[in-house]
């Protein structure tokens, strides 16, 4: 396994700029030549639905800049299971244990264009042991 720099991004995309710097960072992390891992996590998951329209507030869409990320060789996504099934419950009120994750999937447009590959705690620690440098924004 080679070494990889890991980009966690915990911020929904409008609060900060924690989410656009996190992009930002995985971009200019590859263009000099590392290999780059982007994990959406805590109110980060916000990131990727498509419902956003941040035109108002002037901003451009997230989602959209996401979809770039691939374009870069940034290939591997994953999203932590747990925060998708928090922020879930915590919008719908109802408890989605079993099928959380393929309605949350279901609201992203852009998941035909973005591959993100859900993970649980025991696949986050892993991917967090195995990387050479984590950079959290």
């Amino acid at each position: 396994m080679s070494a990889y720099l890991l980009i966690i991004s915990t911020h929904a995309p409008y609060h900060s700029s924690f989410a656009m710097d996190a992009y930002e960072a995985a971009l200019g992390a590859t263009n000099v030549g590392l290999e780059v891992r982007f994990l959406f996590q805590g109110n980060g998951v916000f990131q990727l639905l498509s419902a956003q329209t941040p035109a108002g507030i002037q901003h451009k869409n997230m989602a959209k800049k996401l979809k770039a990320l691939p374009l870069f060789d940034i290939e591997d996504i994953y999203v932590c299971s747990k925060s998708v099934a928090l922020r879930f419950e915590a919008i719908s009120g109802q408890n989605h244990a079993q099928n959380y994750t393929n309605e949350f999937f279901e609201k992203i447009s852009i998941s035909d264009e973005l591959e993100a590959q859900i993970v649980n705690e025991q696949e986050l620690n892993i991917l967090m042991a195995n990387a050479s440098h984590i950079l959290r924004f």
